[in-house]
Order: structure tokens, then sequence, then C-alpha cells
């Protein structure tokens, strides 16, 4: 295999449990830990602005309504995306993708940029943050892991900026067929945790790619899973995971 430029243990949505999902204060957080790597949902706006977002909509984690897809980028940048995880992030906003990127490179940190899934525009969303990506880590030594559950969106990805890694997104119900690493030469495979088993590691290094296991939380399964030889982790548990596995950040 070729070498893995990413660290181990990785920040999921970059804040966790912890700190707003997907904000700036969130890549603070992490790094505040000894991260050194984030995982970051993009999502576009009506407007085609790459914005950091895990949820279609944004009721859940801010206090405004209504679906990203739907709003333009002024509507959503006024919007309080920190307070549901407390005071002391009231008032911190969504995030443009540019923007955690400057953030990323001034600290040195690296990401895995997912590429979440729009019905009907899987291939222009994998197409769109691809350039995005590539346009904002121009120069960098280490640009993005491109993810996403959408083969479709991966191979958009790889045809508009071949050149950056893609990881291809897998969660249960599941029946172990791994032919789309190949048809988008992939990198990784990210799983979800519960379908990791030493045969699939084994199986996945055979192929030349990488194993990455989601969302653990748990500190004895991460333990597991590293003795079986997978070679990264995404965690909500930051401070926890950093303070257990610092060799790994």
């Amino acid at each position: 295999m070729s070498p893995w430029p990413y660290p181990r243990l990785i920040a999921h949505r970059a804040g966790g449990y912890l700190a707003p999902e997907n904000t700036l204060a969130g890549i603070w957080f992490a790094k505040s830990l000894g991260f050194t790597a984030v995982e970051i949902d993009v999502r576009f706006t009506r407007d085609d602005v790459a914005v950091l977002q895990h949820d279609a909509r944004v009721d859940r984690n801010t206090n405004g309504t209504g679906s990203i897809a739907e709003l333009g980028w002024e509507e959503l940048s006024g919007l309080d995306a920190g307070a549901w995880r407390g005071e002391a992030f009231r008032g911190e906003p969504l995030t443009r993708l540019p923007d955690a990127a400057a953030l990323l490179r001034s600290l040195q940190m690296h990401a895995h940029v997912e590429v979440k899934r729009v019905p009907g525009r899987h291939r222009e969303c994998g197409a769109s943050a691809a350039r995005q990506v590539a346009r904002s880590w121009e120069g960098a030594r280490e640009r993005p892991l491109i993810i996403s559950f959408s083969a479709d969106a991966l191979a958009a990805a790889r045809e508009s900026e071949p050149l950056l890694g893609r990881g291809w997104i897998v969660e249960s119900p599941w029946e172990g067929d791994l032919a789309p690493l190949d048809g988008l030469d992939a990198v990784s495979l990210h799983l979800e945790h519960g379908l990791i088993t030493p045969a699939v590691v084994r199986e996945v290094h055979a192929r030349g790619c990488r194993l990455l296991a989601w969302t653990v939380n748990d500190v004895d399964r991460a333990e597991e899973l590293l003795a079986e030889g997978v070679d990264g982790i995404v965690t909500d548990n930051l401070r926890q995971f950093a303070k257990r596995f610092p060799e790994l950040l």
C-alpha cells in the first residue's frame, strides 16, 4: 500500500460531542485537545455555496429552520450554530468550506471531507465539492480525502479532480461487496465499526486500500479495532480518546 498521510484518530464533525459540529469553533476545540485531523460534512446552498453541515436541514443545530438546498448563504450566514452546545459557543455561525480550509491549513490539520447525499444531485455535488476542495487547498502538501456514501458522487469527484484521494463510506446493512473500491480507484473504505472483522480488514488491505472505522466512542471497542489492524478511527468522544490514544493524534 502507498504511504498513508493522515493521522489515525479523526474528530467526527470536527467538534464531536463537546463543541458545535462542523464549525470553526469545533475545529479549534479539536486542535486544543491535540487532534490533527477532522472529518467535516459538506452541503450546498441554493446559490451553490459549500457549507459545513451534516443534516439536510438546519433545524437541529441552529436557531433557524429550513433546508440547506433551498436557502441562500445570505439567509444562512446569520444563524446561530453554537448555542445548542452551550453558552460558551453562542453566536458561532455556520461555516463555509473555504473558511474551514483556511483555518485547517493555518493549524496544519488534515481533513476528511464528506460529500453528503442529495437526491438527484449526487454527481453534481461530488464534482463541485472536489473542485472547491482542490481550489481551497491549492499548493498544500497534503490535501483532504474526499469521502461519501455515494459512489456516483465519488465518481464525479474523480472525473473533476482525479488527484484527490477518495474514500467510500459504508453502513449496515452491507453484504461485504468491495468491488466499488476498484471502480472508484478509492484509497480507503470507511465502515460502520460494527461491520468490521479481522477478515474484512485483511481483504481490504489485500486490495491495497486502508480501512477506517466510524463512529467509535467506546475506548474498549477502539482497542479491539486497532488490534485488528484498522488504519483510522473516527470518534465523537474527543477528550477521552485524545487522552487514551495520544500516539494516534
